[in-house]
């Protein structure tokens, strides 16, 4: 895969469990399309094409990969609720998200984001995970945003 391209994950508009994956994500490269509604009138409507499948996805459940896996050898995706755990013993739960002042992905702890609920989206800190590519910090996807939230307010 050419890792110019984005790659992304989504949830599928109509999870029918006997086409789409049993958790109702799909991953792959994402487009928008004007199509038609039942009514005919013009409709955007977004897409995510994996090999010869394409499922149709919720806009806003859309999630980028991220440059970097967990300990498991998972890709982490924008919206991702990560367990880091560090030398010292101590863990922590954690949201991944684009800091867009920055212009680079970061995290933000679980007590950050139930005080900053509203508005969280820019309150990412990136030195975390540009230190984490070259040191053995144990980091494990546990969960998203979109499933998962309640890992973040616990």
């Amino acid at each position: 895969m050419d890792k110019k391209i984005p790659y992304f994950k989504a949830k599928v508009v109509n999870n029918d469990p006997m086409t789409n994956p049993v958790d109702g994500w799909v991953e792959g490269f994402y487009y928008e399309d004007l199509c038609l509604d039942e009514e005919r009138l013009p409709l955007i409507m977004s897409f995510i094409r994996s090999g010869e499948m394409v499922w149709r996805v919720i806009p806003d459940s859309t999630r980028q990969r991220l440059p970097l896996k967990d300990s498991n050898g998972k890709y982490i995706y924008d919206g991702d609720i990560i367990n880091i755990m560090c030398d010292d013993g101590s863990n922590a739960n954690c949201l991944v998200g684009f800091n867009e002042e920055e212009l680079a992905w970061g995290i933000m702890e679980a007590h950050q984001y139930a005080l900053h609920k509203e508005g969280w989206e820019t309150s990412f800190n990136p030195t975390f995970l540009n230190n984490c590519r070259n040191s053995d910090t144990s980091i494990r996807i546990i969960g998203n945003i979109y499933d998962n939230e309640n890992l973040l307010l616990a």
